[in-house]
């Protein structure tokens, strides 16, 4: 096992602790600094008995107070989670106190406007009588005839129908759409 790359500094740290440590075990217990413990037992508000000496203390121990005192706790002065706190700054100058405005949320940006959604779809077509062609679009439970230039509900203007499906414009926006005709085994479309 090879030795950690260590800078000499710490080297040496390393075995001045090594040699406190040793010295602190083989140190004897017997000289331990002695403390005068009839002058702390005086200055305390326990009931004491006479002391004569340290070892004494150990032999004969005080009787334990039939009631503590009541503990007087300070108020804090500063909250430990905040910090502490510092004085405001005084003005130079009195300063107009104005009272705090809620913040004004800022208005959404309107919607881009866009076309009516297209809910139609091509129903199929009819030969009257009279030898004309109808078309039929639906909506939702509706179905209802159309052709060119017939106005629908919600805005749509029909353009044309021919073998591309029915395209229609809406002129508020300029936008065109295209609903596909499905064609049939021998289609009748509009002359």
């Amino acid at each position: 096992m090879s030795a950690p790359n260590l800078s000499p500094s710490l080297r040496r740290l390393l075995l001045l602790s090594m040699l406190l440590s040793a010295l602190a075990l083989w140190w004897p217990q017997d000289s331990a600094p002695t403390v005068d413990v009839s002058r702390a037992v005086a200055s305390s508000s326990w009931p004491t008995a006479s002391i004569q000496s340290g070892a004494a203390l150990v032999a004969a121990p005080l009787p334990l107070p039939a009631e503590l005192p009541a503990p007087v706790f300070e108020h804090a002065e500063f909250d430990p989670f905040i910090g502490t706190p510092t004085a405001p700054a005084v003005p130079a100058e009195p300063v107009l106190m104005v009272a705090p405005q809620p913040a004004m949320a800022m208005a959404p940006a309107p919607p881009l406007a866009t076309a009516p959604p297209m809910n139609y779809r091509y129903m199929g077509q009819m030969v009257d009588p009279g030898g004309r062609i109808w078309h039929y679009l639906a909506r939702a439970e509706a179905s209802f005839a159309i052709e060119a230039g017939t106005r629908l509900d919600d805005g749509y203007v029909v353009q044309a129908i021919d073998t591309a499906g029915v395209r229609l414009h809406y002129p508020a926006m300029d936008v065109y759409a295209v609903i596909p005709v499905p064609l049939p085994a021998n289609p009748v479309l509009s002359r």
